[in-house]
């Protein structure tokens, strides 16, 4: 055998290490990976370093990455200023094609999250996002059919 691999080695500064000299390349994946990790490290759970790498992603208009920082922006909701950016950025990701994007847009339209509340558009991006396989949008344009908003024919 010319090399041995041994799985449970796991040298948690040597990636980051490498990540961070990776990062100086024009990948975008390779930019919300990094933050992925920033993010979901509970010995760093850094949200300055998480913020810097999905907006350095977003900037080429990844939809991952604008659908990431719409989450960052809802962990500071109750903040007008929070909220409005959120809903933008669930806008971009949901513009883009992104599947988590189309709903929590569809969300925010629902239940008047950084724009009045429209039935109409929540239901139409539930359906998008629920075709895509989005278990919380197809429950949630389960709720709109059962309560008849959104959708075109009233139920009685």
């Amino acid at each position: 055998m010319l090399c041995k691999w041994d799985r449970n080695e796991i040298d948690k500064e040597k990636g980051f290490e490498l990540y961070n000299k990776a990062a100086g390349k024009e990948d975008d994946n390779l930019k919300i990976n990094i933050g992925l990790v920033y993010e979901n490290e509970e010995e760093i759970n850094d949200l300055d370093k998480v913020n810097y790498w999905y907006q350095k992603s977003a900037e080429s208009d990844n939809k991952v990455a604008l659908y990431k920082l719409g989450e960052l922006h809802e962990i500071g909701k109750g903040i007008e200023e929070y909220v409005l950016m959120m809903f933008e950025f669930y806008k971009k990701s949901a513009e883009k094609g992104y599947v988590d994007g189309k709903y929590k847009l569809g969300y925010c339209y629902d239940h008047g999250i950084g724009a009045d509340v429209d039935k109409e558009k929540a239901f139409n991006l539930y359906k998008l996002a629920a075709e895509e396989g989005n278990n919380e949008a197809q429950i949630s344009l389960a709720i709109l059919y059962e309560q008849g908003e959104g959708t075109k024919q009233k139920h009685s």
